[in-house]
């Protein structure tokens, strides 16, 4: 009862169950599809928001044209990019292990740590475990007694570099297969020629259709262990992965200490066996896939944005570190930007100085702002 939460909608609705229930839980939905980014800032700004959160970034069907005419006083990005925006969002939702201090630097952004891990997700309330189902291997061309290491995001993310060292991973182990999904299917066969230059044998890999959204994390894990990609690493397939019961190998130091861990437990089914017991383990004792409690950090993290918003000048260069009450603040590495304003009906506050107090309705006067 102390948050109003409005949805901004700037694709068409599909009419999907998912789209109607994500409307239906705001307390009111505002849809700028069609908008220019000039209208569509004036819609926004109408709403009166204190935080707009950014769930694009810098990815397909963002609105960056709206974030940058300032309808909001503070935007900050969230989930879908995980990345910096450069200097477009003001606040960025992270945590210190996605954001360690060697790193903080890259970010425009001040950043606001949650307790555990900014990725959010409901697998324990969407997809119970055990799982209903009880695929066999033979139901997806998998081979029996065999090693299978899975990756099921998108192939763009495998560039050149990483899959010569799967090859290399399956030459190295005599009794793996390779599980990938057409996804897009565009890209196979460009990976098929990958994997003929690379000599890697045209059974040792499988590449299969979409999964079923319903039954795909239990099909999964007809896997042993799951490769997770190193520029654009594993996101919801990530958590996927993991939520099937399957031991991620991920890039810690660099691309030979990955291939050496993968090969080590292809090699051994005792360590396959092992880590997947240490997985189920952390599944139900992990604070990764508790939501309620995901949920009690999240929230506060809104109250002590603010909450820097309206302190010193001082405090807002701090990032902020969602605490159990009051202000949290760490690093002295980022700096206001003149950009982070307010708009005419929420007025920044001048105890810390900032930028200039700005109405977007009027930015279509200004040279440098494309408005449609």
């Amino acid at each position: 009862n102390k948050v109003e939460v409005y949805g901004i909608g700037m694709m068409k609705g599909d009419g999907t169950e998912w789209n109607i229930e994500m409307e239906r839980s705001t307390d009111k939905f505002v849809s700028i599809h069609g908008m220019t980014d000039h209208a569509a800032a004036f819609a926004v700004d109408a709403c009166e928001v204190h935080i707009l959160i950014d769930l694009n970034g810098h990815s397909k069907g963002a609105r960056l044209g709206v974030l940058l005419r300032r309808p909001a006083p503070i935007i900050t990005a969230f989930l879908g990019y995980p990345s910096t925006s450069g200097n477009v969002d003001d606040t960025m939702i992270s945590d210190l292990w996605s954001t360690p201090p060697e790193t903080q630097h890259l970010y425009t952004e001040k950043l606001v740590f949650l307790p555990h891990s900014y990725f959010v997700n409901d697998h324990r309330q969407l997809y119970p475990r055990p799982f209903k189902d009880a695929p066999r291997r033979s139901d997806h061309e998998l081979p029996d007694g065999r090693v299978v290491m899975g990756n099921f995001g998108q192939l763009y993310k495998v560039e050149p570099r990483l899959f010569q060292v799967w090859s290399n991973i399956v030459r190295r182990t005599s009794n793996s297969t390779l599980w990938l999904l057409k996804f897009p299917k565009e890209a196979v066969k460009r990976l098929k020629r990958a994997a003929k230059k690379s000599k890697l044998d045209a059974e040792r890999i499988v590449v299969s259709s979409l999964l079923p959204i319903d039954s795909h994390l239990g099909i999964k894990a007809l896997a042993d262990f799951g490769l997770d990609t190193v520029i654009f690493n594993g996101h919801t397939t990530g958590a996927d992965t993991l939520w099937s019961g399957l031991p991620l190998v991920s890039l810690l130091r660099d691309l030979l200490d990955y291939e050496e861990v993968a090969v080590r437990l292809a090699r051994n089914g005792n360590a396959i066996r092992s880590a997947k017991a240490a997985l189920e383990t952390a599944i139900d004792t992990s604070p990764f896939f508790d939501t309620a409690l995901w949920a009690k950090g999240f929230e506060r993290a809104w109250f002590q944005m603010w909450d820097a918003f309206e302190s010193s000048e001082d405090a807002q260069r701090f990032h902020i570190r969602a605490v159990s009450d009051g202000l949290d603040t760490e690093g002295l590495d980022w700096q206001p930007a003149d950009i982070m304003v307010g708009t005419s009906r929420h007025p920044r506050s001048r105890k810390g100085g900032g930028g200039p107090v700005h109405d977007p309705l009027k930015l279509a006067e200004r040279d440098d702002l494309d408005t449609d």
